[in-house]
């Protein structure tokens, strides 16, 4: 065989060499790339898993507080309609008038709640414009001492 055929058939097989060891590491690759997933579902799986254990409870949890409430609710009532049942004319008169209070206390409350935040809001205003008066004066301050500057090189 000559240099020339040995070349080309030593060329030839390194190609068919590259060729083979390009597809074993693309096969890796892709069993890599396979399990990878597989782990990565796998894990995920497992997160939505605890995200809907941990739901789950979180409802059954909140519905036997709301049946709690709601039981406990309609039996303090039964008892207030039982008790209002029994109540003379004259205790019933001093219920409303003890409402009639309450409403007014509330009124009041909110009132001054509002004038409260109104005064708030105006206080918060007033001091968002005082720092803009102070940034007016710097520029006067720093003026004044160019001014000193110059008749100090004058």
């Amino acid at each position: 065989m000559s240099e020339i055929e040995k070349l080309f058939r030593d060329m030839l097989l390194g190609g068919v060499g590259v060729v083979a060891t390009a597809v074993e590491k693309a096969d890796e690759l892709a069993k890599g790339f396979v399990r990878k997933g597989q782990e990565t579902m796998d894990a995920n799986q497992e997160t939505l898993d605890t995200v809907r254990r941990k739901g789950q409870e979180v409802w059954d949890d909140l519905s036997r507080r709301y049946a709690e409430t709601f039981d406990a609710t309609r039996r303090a009532m039964r008892d207030v309609i039982d008790q209002a049942a029994t109540m003379t004319a004259e205790q019933r008169a001093e219920i409303r008038r003890r409402l009639d209070e309450l409403d007014e206390l509330e009124r009041e409350a909110s009132r001054k709640a509002a004038e409260a935040q109104a005064e708030a809001e105006a206080e918060s205003e007033d001091e968002e414009k005082e720092p803009v008066a102070d940034a007016e004066k710097k520029p006067d301050e720093t003026a004044v001492e160019i001014e000193d500057d110059g008749e100090a090189n004058g």
